[in-house]
């Protein structure tokens, strides 16, 4: 869609937990209808922030999600979340998932933007991760954006946060808060829409191809079953992004 090297259009999909079953279980089709609604708004990437099986990987669930995301046309990227395996994973999207096991954290520049992966599928980021991300981050002399599974900032989804959060994050909120440029983070796993901000640091909590789950309830209860996406926009400096849902 933008031919200017200083725009990008980035569509985020996140949490699927596609199971084995595929097209024929509600999360698999769920899926099929996100990706038919992204193509309507022309992405520059494709990325997927993370869970894409909804218990513990699967190469059959993974070559299928490579065979459909292979047909929309539109580069793509997959970041792994808890509940992949990232050994499969590799074998099945080789390049396109990001980061790499061997440093589980990478940088891409696209348009002459600087974005940012990082692989929390163990639930915990190590202070050698944090010290990467920051080494990475100090050579990047412009806002970043950041791509993860786990949310970083604290999120009003008190049943992820007490019982799911990421470990170690905070640690990566005081690199981020000691940058003097803007850091904007785009996460899931937590099947909620938010917003949060602190200083510099910019969060966008995407919803799930999946389920939501409520917030301010301590115990696990559904919000609503309808699919979201989120859309970035980046434009020499300006960004604007949305969530859109399949009604």
């Amino acid at each position: 869609m933008y031919d200017n090297p200083g725009k990008l259009r980035i569509v985020q999909i996140t949490d699927p937990h596609i199971c084995p079953a595929l097209e024929s279980g509600r999360a698999g089709l769920n899926f099929l209808r996100t990706l038919s609604d992204c193509a309507t708004v022309h992405p520059d990437l494709l990325l997927v922030t993370g869970d894409l099986a909804a218990e513990r990987g699967g190469r059959q669930i993974y070559s299928w999600v490579k065979h459909l995301l292979s047909q929309t046309g539109f580069p793509y990227r997959c970041i792994p979340g808890n509940h992949d395996d990232c050994s499969d994973m590799l074998m099945e999207f080789g390049a396109n998932v990001l980061p790499l096991r061997s440093s589980t954290v990478s940088v891409e520049t696209l348009h002459q933007l600087a974005l940012l992966y990082v692989d929390t599928s163990a639930g915990v980021l190590l202070s050698w991760q944090s010290d990467l991300i920051k080494s990475l981050l100090e050579k990047i002399s412009e806002p970043a954006l950041i791509f993860l599974h786990h949310p970083v900032l604290p999120v009003p989804v008190p049943y992820m946060e007490q019982n799911y959060p990421l470990r170690g994050r905070e640690s990566l909120v005081e690199i981020l808060r000691e940058r003097p440029f803007p850091s904007y983070l785009f996460c899931g796993h937590y099947h909620a829409e938010y917003a949060v901000t602190l200083d510099t640091i910019h969060q966008f909590v995407t919803p799930s191809t999946w389920f939501q789950i409520a917030p301010f309830q301590n115990d696990f209860r559904k919000d609503h079953e309808r699919p979201g996406f989120r859309v970035i926009d980046w434009d020499g400096g300006l960004l604007q992004t949305a969530v859109r849902y399949l009604w």
